[in-house]
């Protein structure tokens, strides 16, 4: 419950994040979200949830990176097209932190739900989702 409840406040933190008014660096051509506008209307135990929920992706980003490297060194000549394979696994483009919710719920609410990782669940709401 606790890492479904992390991943909610990431989700959610970042829509918001993306959400709010983008902002240049000055001489810089590139765009960035500012956060400071998300981080402001976080109570101290909501930034730490939301923190954890960001490490927990990073650390699931790290692992997906370790495979792509396993991956493109057992198969170089498929290397590109595998990765495009990976890429389409993770791409939640269009998905909404509350349909991912929802569709969370109705997982976790399921008994193959029961004993799934957060990664498997996420997979599983978005093939659900007929993304």
């Amino acid at each position: 419950m606790l890492r479904l409840m992390l991943i909610s406040v990431t989700i959610v933190g970042l829509s918001v994040a993306f959400s709010s008014q983008l902002v240049v660096a000055e001489g810089s051509t590139q765009t960035e979200a500012s956060f400071l506008p998300t981080w402001k209307l976080l109570n101290s135990e909501a930034k730490q949830q939301f923190v954890a929920g960001y490490l927990f992706g990073w650390r699931d980003a790290a692992r997906v990176t370790d495979l792509a490297i396993e991956y493109v060194k057992e198969n170089p000549n498929n290397a590109v097209s595998g990765l495009e394979r990976v890429r389409q696994i993770y791409d939640m483009e269009g998905l909404t932190a509350e349909s991912m919710v929802r569709e969370l719920d109705r997982f976790f609410s399921e008994s193959e739900g029961r004993d799934a990782t957060l990664s498997q669940a996420m997979t599983a709401a978005k093939l659900r989702m007929g993304r």
